[in-house]
Parts: structure tokens; sequence; C-alpha cells
């Protein structure tokens, strides 16, 4: 199984026990920088995170299977970031 550090994990929880405070938008690293500076900008919490363990790839696989797009969009934004 692929291995991850939760938000959790981290001691990075923003929850409260009463959860009166809303949680922090988590991201993985490098994906959606420009909407975590603007969430920041805004005064929210923000966190990301990587993936990590011999077997990291399964977990690249299990997003694909969420949204099978994704690979799609992700060659567009690289043709569209040149």
């Amino acid at each position: 199984m692929y291995e991850t550090m939760t938000v959790c994990e981290a001691g990075l929880d923003t929850m409260s026990a009463s959860r009166s405070r809303p949680s922090a938008t988590v991201l993985l690293i490098g994906l959606g920088d420009e909407q975590l500076d603007a969430l920041q900008k805004q005064g929210r919490s923000t966190r990301e995170y990587a993936v990590f363990g011999e077997e990291h790839f399964l977990y690249v696989l299990n997003r694909i299977a969420e949204e099978p797009v994704r690979p799609y969009q992700a060659v567009i934004d690289v043709m569209r970031s040149d």
C-alpha cells in the first residue's frame, strides 16, 4: 500500500475539538499553487502534502481512477504553459 501523511499525523489539523473552526484546504505539493496563494491572501488556512513510499504510484492510479480526465488535463496544462 502507498504511504501518505495525513494532516492530523503531521500535527497540522486545524479543527478544534468543538469543530468551531474550518479545516485547512489541503492539496498535493506542486498542484494548485495559484489557488493556495489566493486562499492564503484571503486569510484561509492551507496545507500541502506529499506522497511517499515504495508504492507511491498506486496513489497516482487511484487519483486517475477517481477522475479519468486528469491525465488529459495535465497534458493540456503543460502545452499551455509553453
